[in-house]
């Protein structure tokens, strides 16, 4: 095949595969990153929605694939030694994402089609002259850039200390801002004469120490007589200012209270004013813009320990990203909860006051809607009657040839716009509809697993043998259930290994290695053998939670082995959802339109429904477990961040 950037030919995947990537991609529709399957083998293959890695002749790219080219996270490393790692969009860096050089030159920041584009950090890696300018190692430049090159309102922070800010084309300044620090505000002590020894003779460009008849001192540069240019205020309490000053006021650095709590930013006037960051002694944390000394435009809140505010219950990890004014949220915001609970919508304080109206689907995906959620009557049901301009969450629906679950809008009694609905057969049908008819133009289809898919080795022998074989849909419905429940153990047998190698686990390494094959070969599918692969997953799961709760401290090879798993874990998070959501649903329908005695019958599909709850329980303890785990080691956890989402709903 062709060694270039694309690849080239391939096969269809299977239908399970097709299954279990509809499941995941449906679970999270609104994420940025998704755990993948791995890739085929052959690397002649058609990979697409999988993680895989290949080489190229001039370098290796291990990431996620859609149609053939990269799409979606991933790092590109180039024989020469450059390297970019973050988001992709049909083989080119689109997103956010990190290009090192290999003379050590480094931007993070926002791409679009290849190029830099957007706010962005580039960081100069050693010294040279480009384009007249010299830059030295150390400087950085953090602003917005338009097709490759700083363009718009940047900062430039020399090494040095001094400081450019204004309005940028590629490294010239074209427009300075008024409030720039200059080099004499940041002139070092040795630069200045001392002051005179007299307190009260004029000071002016010179560099003293002044005691305060309260107590406070002063000890920096002086200019006219005022405090100017690099100075730190120590308060007789303990508190400190350390940072640039201008005409006597605080112009931009860190101050200290004896409380414990801090700032770190701007300043106009003496109070803080533009970007900051304030971290509390309790651990709280405030980031973003103030104004007059007031929190107060877009910012973000992070709580940082458990407690209750007018009213409102505040988690350790909670944190708030919207408008602020005057000290607190007011104006579009969304709360992200520490469990994994988002709301959003617009705040005043920390009152929710209009939520932004969503709906879910059966996998959890989101649909956004303008309608208000249909009328229901006194039994917490919706009337057929009422469903007019308004949307249903997980509606029966039981007329005609409609017999299913649909989650969506409604127009005169009917599907219309956007929604989902899933018949009873397992097929699902996601996009605009009209007049209760999909638009196929602009649409999903996924039919889950049935007797007549490739399914599982061994699934149908072993219901056929052990007399569980109910005719038509109820086994497609259970040969469902099983295949879904084996991927998700498969998923999450293969993250344990990984985690098992990475704390020096061995004996519960093997036994996850070992699950892991005979799932893969596809002999666990009944009661029994189901049972005695779940009940060893979660004590291989227990152990590990041990061993990440003694605080151990990884290397750089055992973390990389440790991140491996992670996106094999969120694959299993999501298909344990998923399968309980199908499992349930399936007892519900089959007791009601087929009598308790044919739902006996369906033995295995009763244990997993049963089963699985269980199991939640445990890895939504061990997301949290894992998440402080890889923060106390400096790891990445924004992918571990979709399987809290999964849990969430």
């Amino acid at each position: 095949m062709p060694k270039g950037l694309i690849k080239q030919s391939g096969v269809v995947l299977s239908d399970t595969v097709r299954l279990l990537l509809f499941v995941f991609l449906s679970l999270f529709l609104t994420s940025y990153s998704w755990g993948l399957p791995d890739c085929p083998s052959d690397p002649e293959a058609y990979w697409d929605n999988c993680h895989g890695a290949y080489n190229f002749d001039n370098g290796r790219y291990v990431g996620e694939w859609k149609d053939n080219k990269h799409h979606g996270q991933g790092a590109y490393t180039w024989a020469n030694g450059e390297k970019y790692v973050g988001e992709w969009r049909q083989d080119k860096p689109h997103g956010q994402g990190t290009y090192t050089w290999a003379d050590g030159n480094k931007y993070i920041g926002a791409y679009k089609n290849g190029d830099k584009n957007g706010q962005g950090t580039y960081i100069v890696g050693y010294d040279h002259v480009f384009e007249g300018r010299p830059l030295k190692y150390g400087d950085r430049f953090v602003g917005e850039f338009v097709e490759g090159w700083p363009k718009g309102e940047g900062i430039y922070y020399h090494a040095d200390g001094r400081i450019e800010e204004g309005y940028w084309e590629r490294y010239e300044l074209v427009r300075a801002e008024k409030n720039h620090i200059n080099k004499a505000e940041v002139a070092t002590y040795s630069n200045l004469l001392k002051c005179p020894s007299d307190p009260e003779s004029y000071w002016d460009n010179c560099f003293g120490t002044f005691t305060f008849d309260n107590g406070d001192q002063y000890v920096g540069g002086f200019k006219k007589d005022k405090p100017n240019g690099q100075g730190t205020y120590t308060w007789a309490d303990g508190g400190k200012y350390v940072g640039v000053w201008r005409d006597g006021g605080k112009l931009e650095g860190t101050q200290t209270w004896a409380s414990g709590n801090k700032y770190v930013g701007k300043y106009k006037n003496g109070k803080a004013h533009g970007q900051g960051t304030y971290t509390w002694a309790n651990g709280n944390k405030y980031i973003g813009e103030y104004k007059v000394g007031e929190r107060h435009g877009k910012g973000t809140y992070i709580v940082g320990y458990d407690h209750v505010f007018e009213g409102r219950t505040l988690k350790h990890g909670d944190r708030f990203v919207g408008e602020f004014a005057n000290g607190f949220p007011k104006g579009d915001g969304i709360y992200y909860h520490a469990d994994g609970r988002v709301e959003e919508g617009y705040w005043e304080r920390l009152n929710l006051v209009r939520a932004k109206e969503t709906t879910q689907n059966n996998y959890g995906s989101t649909i956004e809607s303008n309608f208000p959620e249909c009328p229901k009557n006194l039994l917490f049901q919706y009337k057929r009657s009422s469903l007019h301009k308004c949307w249903t969450k997980s509606m029966r629906t039981n007329w005609g040839a409609s017999k299913g679950r649909y989650t969506g809008e409604w127009l005169n009694g009917l599907k219309h716009g956007q929604g989902t609905f899933i018949s009873v057969d397992g097929k699902s049908e996601k996009g605009l509809w009209e007049k209760d008819r999909l638009d196929k133009t602009n649409s999903e289809y996924s039919t889950i697993a049935t007797a007549n898919s490739p399914g599982l080795p061994g699934v149908i022998p072993f219901l056929e043998e052990t007399g569980e074989v109910i005719s038509g849909i109820l086994l497609d419905q259970q040969v469902a259930v099983v295949v879904s429940l084996n991927y998700t153990l498969r998923s999450l047998t293969r993250s344990q290994l990984s985690f098992a190698e990475a704390l020096g686990l061995k004996t519960e390494g093997l036994l996850a290695k070992k699950n892991a094959e005979r799932l893969a070969a596809g002999d666990l599918t009944g009661k029994d053998d189901l049972g005695k692969v779940v009940t060893s997953s979660l004590q291989v799961q227990e152990k590990i939670n041990q061993k990440m709760s003694e605080g151990m401290t990884l290397d750089n090879n055992s973390k990389a082995k440790f991140s491996e798993g992670i996106p094999h874990y969120v694959l299993g998070i999501a298909g344990m959802v998923e399968t309980t959501r199908h499992a349930k649903y399936v007892v519900e329908s089959v007791k009601e339109e087929n009598g308790l005695t044919t739902l006996i019958k369906l033995g295995t599909l009763i244990y997993v429904a049963a089963k699985v709850p269980s199991m939640l329980s445990l890895f939504s303890r061990s997301t949290i477990t894992i998440r402080k785990f890889m923060n106390s080691n400096d790891m990445d956890t924004r992918k571990l961040n979709e399987a809290s989402e999964a849990m969430g709903d």
